[in-house]
């Protein structure tokens, strides 16, 4: 009885909750299209344990379509990408989107739609300040990297004058914020007459194709570095349910017992007791101490 009554505590807590973070009435609400891809991943989220302190990418097509994980191997990554979303849609996400992950840096890109569209470019600023202004409520210290919009072949005139002010606003945007960066993608994507390369595009959908995304990720990949290193630390250690305490100092790891290694933010890894962890400091060192590498986190 004590259990139920707790349980309806709760359930009333939630709905309160929910209530009090209702789309207020100048605020877009979830397109359908969105909040089934949202749901798709927080669905995927209750089957696996998405790493603390990782690189999260958030934003439009443009995040969606990215093979992220390929680029940026190295790092922790969650790909939040939502095809279809619009910078003025994403302040209502943050909770959802952000929030669970406890991200180390966020990197952010969207507004190209709603630049398409016609809408003002301080308008569009504005919803990407106020995507910010909602991540910083619960993670203050975190890193934003924001992506310029990126040009798109047969842009019509008006339209690229408006990406490129809105790039202006978002740029200057980062110079007041020391924990914001800015990050202009027309630098690979632009010959020197300033008309779209159309090798690194998709000639029939005009999405970034392999070459484009990779110099992207090339030309994302200092300033991301920068913001690792400035980020809020994740806790050093985490605890797992039987335990275990894998430290970020070291990003492989195995059973004693076994002769499989992960990265530490496997969640396999997280399974380890402490009394039967073993730490590498490298990926090679695992394979010389006779391991083989996890299929799940693929380290």
């Amino acid at each position: 009885m004590v259990g139920h009554i707790a349980w309806i505590s709760r359930l009333l807590c939630t709905l309160l909750l929910a209530a009090s973070e209702g789309p207020g009435p100048d605020e877009p609400t979830i397109p359908r299209q969105i909040e089934e891809q949202i749901r798709i991943f927080e669905a995927w989220d209750r089957e696996n344990t998405p790493p603390a302190g990782a690189v999260l990418f958030v934003g439009d097509d443009d995040v969606d379509r990215w093979p992220t994980r390929v680029y940026f191997a190295q790092h922790a990554v969650i790909n939040r990408g939502l095809a279809g979303a619009s910078a003025a849609v994403l302040p209502r996400c943050v909770e959802r989107l952000v929030t669970p992950y406890a991200p180390r840096v966020i990197a952010y890109a969207a507004g190209g739609r709603d630049v398409a569209e016609g809408r003002d470019p301080q308008a569009v600023c504005g919803d990407v300040a106020a995507f910010i202004k909602r991540v910083r409520v619960v993670t203050p210290r975190v890193p934003i990297v924001l992506l310029a919009i990126k040009p798109t072949p047969g842009s019509r005139a008006e339209h690229e004058s408006s990406r490129r002010r809105t790039n202006e606003l978002l740029a200057a945007m980062s110079e007041r914020d020391a924990a914001l960066y800015f990050v202009d993608t027309s630098i690979v994507l632009l010959d020197p007459q300033g008309r779209c390369i159309a090798s690194l595009y998709n000639a029939e959908s005009g999405w970034l194709n392999e070459t484009g995304y990779r110099l992207w990720s090339l030309l994302l990949a200092p300033t991301l570095h920068r913001g690792l290193q400035t980020g809020p630390e994740t806790g050093g250690a985490t605890a797992s349910p039987t335990g275990a305490a894998v430290s970020s100092d070291f990003e492989y790891v195995a059973s004693k017992s076994s002769k499989t290694f992960h990265k530490s933010t496997c969640s396999a890894a997280r399974r380890i007791t402490e009394a039967n962890l073993l730490r590498f400091p490298s990926r090679e060192a695992a394979v010389r101490g006779g391991r083989k590498p996890c299929k799940l986190c693929n380290p």
